[in-house]
């Protein structure tokens, strides 16, 4: 299955987050403000991170949300 980039953007950027407010915060908790702009390249960034901890609390926000 392809996503388009619309059905990308309502999911991890701006959409599912008026349905799901709680669970969009704890999503965004990770993600300093300045790189929430996009969120799929913040967690990317966070995910490859060499920090063990960074990587960590990134994965677990993500994997919720998901």
């Amino acid at each position: 299955m392809c996503l388009l980039a619309s059905e990308l953007r309502f999911f991890y950027q701006d959409g599912a987050s008026h349905l799901f407010p709680e669970a969009w915060d704890d999503y965004l908790s990770p993600i300093p403000e300045s790189e929430r702009g996009d969120m799929i390249l913040a967690y990317h960034a966070q995910l490859n991170s060499t920090d063990d901890e960074t990587r960590l609390k990134a994965a677990r926000a993500w994997t919720r949300w998901e």
